[in-house]
């Protein structure tokens, strides 16, 4: 009788999940599936969360892989994208083994068109920009979030993947930061380069007064 009272309870939270409008439905039902399984709200939050966002940087990677300029920037999304695979990976098998609701792939989606229609409708040779200021944003608030939940999470296994995915995940936020500063290197001395040419032209043209 419990079960069966358990399986209509999932199904009227899965069905209400499908009638939501909202974005974060999917997020939201993993949530309240969690709550009905009695799962601490700290671990629910992480899991649900971190496999949210791997799944999204999976597919944001994957989409700059195709669109990159620069090799330096196809080769950080490939990276990216194999990385958070894997992190995928290894949140839904601890799911799986703890019993805990996490968003399905499709969940991911609609932040993902959101942020690449936005990345389209950049300048012509801005996308790796836009690219790694994503990466940089991003990886900062994943790293304070599996860093918290290494310290937070009550359930040690959970607390231990964090903890061991940390490492990844700041390496991910130091190479995007060095790329980020490599651009903006670069863009200052393209800059000052151009400065010069036109200080260059307004010396050579005729009539000109020599300084």
């Amino acid at each position: 009788m419990k079960t069966t009272t358990n399986m209509l309870c999932l199904s009227l939270v899965l069905l209400l999940a499908s009638c939501r409008n909202d974005r974060n439905a999917g997020i939201e039902a993993a949530k309240d599936i969690n709550e009905m399984r009695n799962i601490s709200d700290t671990d629910s939050k992480f899991m649900v969360e971190a496999t949210h966002d791997a799944q999204v940087e999976v597919e944001l990677a994957s989409y700059a892989r195709n669109h990159a300029m620069t090799q330096k920037a196809k080769d950080f999304a490939a990276q990216i994208a194999r990385e958070h695979s894997k992190v995928t990976e290894e949140l839904k098998a601890l799911a799986d083994e703890k019993g805990i609701s996490v968003p399905a792939d499709l969940d991911a989606m609609p932040d993902v068109k959101d942020i690449t229609d936005d990345w389209d409708e950049e300048r012509i040779g801005e996308f790796d920009k836009v690219f790694i200021r994503q990466m940089v944003k991003d990886h900062r608030r994943v790293v304070d979030k599996f860093d918290r939940a290494s310290r937070n999470c009550e359930d040690a296994d959970i607390r231990a993947l964090a903890a061991r995915t940390l490492p990844a995940l700041r390496s991910h936020l130091e190479m995007a930061q060095q790329l980020k500063d490599e651009m903006k290197d670069r863009d200052a001395a393209l800059a000052r380069e151009y400065d010069r040419e036109r200080k260059m032209e307004k010396t050579n043209r005729p009539g000109a007064t020599r300084q």
